[in-house]
């Protein structure tokens, strides 16, 4: 994990009166942490999680960098930025020692070569990675910070775009985007070229900037149609580096999904079923994942590859691996999250891994799981309003070999 946020979470509201669909927009009164989408294969070897840091290949705790939860946390390379209340202090993730302390408020917080990101209502200001100094980038404040391949994307309130570099700080481009970001949860996601964003209503419209924020494409994408019922909700599922899944939510009467290919913004599949997740086979699309009214692996063309008996839940990320497709199950407003592994070719059940979570249960609640593979090991990250976790399993057979679980209230 790069960074991470200050973050709305996203609740059903119509999407305009007298309308025929409706959307997913934020509720102000919940804000909850939520780590940045993981790459579906993770090159490093040692990330940071609740103030500690955790050897992948290895599948161990290394070093506890705070022993109180932090505020905020991101890392670049070996270096960790870990932010309290009141102060932001930088570690050496090989050795677990402290570089540095200084006095600083963030509000959302994000790494680079340079040094750590630190976004507030009054500006965004980077601290330097040798003394911790701050130098001042912008004095806009920013609902997100998206880390780009060196370079870092700020997203302002007014939908305009600011890309600086991230050894100096300096201005590197500008731009804008044609819809409101509430935050990382519905924000930017970076992919090779640079940064995607998604907004939907009626409509889905797909925003991609390059790592300058000049525009590569806005697309938009019909969801509704005039016969559906004004029960037809529509809602984003995935958005990574290589798709983008919209469908509807809780679908019943009407049922739909479309994937969008990020590099070009060619809509590649459109069928009307729910569609949750899409299954990635080196770049190319594989397969459709719905859950409702039964779990399916559907081809692109929405042909039934397989069916199983599985009970699983409304969201959902996806891996393969060879021959086995790794799930995770869960509900974007409930707790909880499940895991299990198919036969990719037939669907038979391999195995159902045990996830270790707290007890906790919530009447508003945000919850969001993303798969990554990681030297040929299974990593779930977990995001709820009240806990966070990262976890190691075995694709062969499910066993657990690694957890960490911090409560977040």
């Amino acid at each position: 994990m790069r960074g991470s946020g200050v973050l709305l979470l996203a609740m059903l509201v119509p999407a305009c009166k007298g309308g025929t669909t409706a959307t997913i927009h934020p509720d102000p009164s919940v804000r909850a942490p939520q780590p940045a989408p993981a790459p579906k294969v993770d090159d490093a070897v040692r990330v940071l999680f609740g103030g500690k840091v955790v050897d992948l290949k290895a599948r161990a705790l290394v070093h506890v960098l705070e022993k109180d939860r932090p505020k905020l946390e991101a890392s670049f390379e070996d270096v960790a930025y870990v932010a309290s209340a009141t102060e932001l202090r930088a570690y050496d993730m090989k050795t677990g020692v402290r570089r540095w302390s200084v006095p600083a408020t963030c509000e959302i917080l994000e790494a680079a070569a340079g040094g750590a990101f630190c976004g507030t209502s009054g500006g965004v200001v980077r601290h330097d990675a040798g003394a911790g100094i701050a130098v001042p980038v912008s004095p806009k404040s920013v609902v997100q910070l998206v880390a780009l391949d060196g370079r870092v994307l700020g997203v302002h309130a007014d939908r305009t775009l600011d890309v600086w570099d991230g050894r100096s700080g300096l201005s590197t481009g500008s731009g804008t985007v044609p819809f409101s970001i509430y935050g990382a949860r519905e924000g930017f996601v970076a992919n090779p070229k640079g940064a995607c964003a998604a907004s939907i209503g009626r409509e889905l419209q797909v925003h991609c900037v390059d790592r300058s924020a000049k525009t590569l494409y806005t697309n938009t994408y019909p969801l509704a149609k005039p016969t559906d019922p004004s029960s037809t909700w529509f809602a984003r599922r995935q958005l990574d580096a290589r798709w983008m899944v919209a469908s509807t939510w809780f679908g019943r009467s009407v049922r739909r999904g479309v994937v969008v290919r990020i590099a070009d913004g060619v809509e590649v599949a459109r069928i009307e079923a729910e569609i949750i997740a899409a299954i990635d086979e080196d770049g190319a699309l594989d397969g459709l994942l719905v859950t409702r009214p039964t779990t399916q692996l559907l081809e692109p063309s929405g042909k039934l590859r397989w069916s199983s008996a599985e009970k699983l839940n409304d969201a959902a990320s996806a891996v393969a691996f060879g021959d086995t497709l790794v799930v995770s199950s869960y509900h974007p407003i409930a707790s909880g999250a499940d895991l299990w592994g198919f036969e990719r070719s037939t669907g038979k059940t391999r195995w159902k891994g045990d996830v270790s979570l707290l007890p906790i249960a919530h009447s508003k609640y945000s919850n969001h799981v993303e798969l990554s593979r990681a030297f040929d090991h299974v990593v779930m990250r977990g995001t709820e309003s009240a806990q966070r976790y990262l976890e190691i399993f075995d694709p062969k057979d499910g066993t657990r070999r690694f957890a960490e679980t911090i409560g977040t209230w």
